[in-house]
This record gives structure tokens, C-alpha cells and sequence, in this order.
């Protein structure tokens, strides 16, 4: 009898979690090279190996499926501040700030994909761009700012505006990231190795005013 080979769909031995990670893991890749008007559910379901109208089940529509994305990449990047908090002492601002500077860059090496689809959704005035600003970015916008505030009354941060601070943190992170092979080409240099990270590192250190 002729083996039949089934994609993740039919197979019973991937649990309705792992098949969700999945779609959404092949999500973050589409609406990152497609942007949402680009993106389809087939394509999305080709590269997840699932049935793409098993995405239907999951997520309703394009739309839910992509808020379920940036939910799981804002999880991500909270999870990596988190756990980085656990390893310091959070009542010292110096330290909580150094701490965030580090969450974010090692939260952009493991998905870059975050700048990528912020850059495309930036582009346009969208419902989702609104949802995702309300939702989610304005808070972590605020902490932050916050933690930037608690460093300069310390005496642990320079004067400057932290508003500018974060989005100058944004910036060289952003385009670090954003454009591996132009960095690669123009610098010889891979921006996700240890050496490159680490400068990456001091650099962000300097922008957000730790002196």
C-alpha cells in the first residue's frame, strides 16, 4: 500500500498549540518580506505546511491573524525584559535601563522580522497600525521613557530628551537589523554576530544617556 504523507494539518500527533505557533511563526516571515497587502493565506500556509484554510479556523481572517502576530512578538520582547529584570536589582535605575537597553537588541537579533514589518506598516495610516500603537506600543513606549526618567534623576543618565533617546535607540537598532546585507556589503560585517552585538551594545548604551 502506498504511503500517503500528510502535511501538519492531518497529522494527529502535532497538538492545536504547536500547529497555532506555527502559522503564526510562517506569519511573522510573510508579513515581513509582503507587508498585510502583500501577505496570503496561502502563501502563509505553504510556509506553516498547513492547510492555508485551517488559518480560517485559527484566526477568523487576515486580520486576526495578523493581531495574533504582533501579540506574539510583543509577548516575545516582554518576556525578554522580564527575564532580564529577574537577574538584577530593579530598585537600581542604572541598572534597569542597561537591562533594557539588552532586552531589546537580543529580542531584535531573534526577530528581526519586528522592524521589517513596522517599517511597511508605518508607511500607510491603518486600523491595525492604530490598534497595535493603543494596544501595545504606547505602554511599552511609557515604561520605556519611564526607565530612562529614573536613570537621569539618579544621575545615571545624560539630560537629554528621553523621547529622542528611545526613538535614537530605535533607530540604530532598527537599521542594524533592517538591512543586514547592505550592512554586510557596505561594512563587511554580519550585524548578528557576538563582537557586532556586543558593540551594538555600547553603542545603544551612549544613546540612551548612560554615563
Amino acid at each position: 500500500m502506498k504511503d500517503v504523507k500528510l502535511d501538519d494539518s492531518q497529522n494527529p500527533k502535532v497538538g492545536y498549540g504547536e500547529r497555532r505557533g506555527k502559522i503564526i511563526d510562517a506569519a511573522i516571515l510573510e508579513f515581513s518580506h509582503k507587508g498585510f497587502s502583500g501577505a496570503k493565506m496561502r502563501g502563509i500556509g505553504q510556509r506553516a505546511k498547513v492547510n492555508h484554510q485551517l488559518i480560517v479556523h485559527y484566526f477568523d481572517n487576515m486580520e486576526g491573524l495578523w493581531r495574533a502576530t504582533m501579540e506574539q512578538l510583543v509577548d516575545e520582547a516582554t518576556g525578554l525584559l522580564e527575564s532580564g529584570f529577574a537577574e538584577i536589582d530593579i530598585n537600581d535605575p542604572r541598572a534597569v535601563l542597561e537591562s533594557a537597553v539588552l532586552a531589546y537588541i537580543n529580542f531584535s537579533v531573534a526577530r528581526p522580522e519586528m522592524h521589517r514589518i513596522m517599517s511597511i506598516e508605518a508607511e500607510t495610516s491603518s486600523a491595525r497600525i492604530d490598534w497595535l500603537m493603543d494596544t501595545h506600543l504606547h505602554g511599552l513606549y511609557q515604561q520605556f521613557t519611564t526607565f530612562i526618567k529614573n536613570a537621569q534623576e539618579s544621575g545615571a543618565a545624560g539630560p537629554e530628551s528621553p523621547g529622542a533617546m528611545f526613538y535614537a535607540l530605535i533607530g540604530a537598532v532598527n537599521s542594524r537589523f533592517n538591512f543586514p546585507k547592505q550592512s554586510l556589503l557596505l561594512s563587511g560585517e554580519v550585524s548578528n554576530d557576538a563582537k557586532a552585538i556586543a558593540e551594538l551594545h555600547q553603542i545603544c548604551r551612549r544613546l540612551v544617556g548612560l554615563i
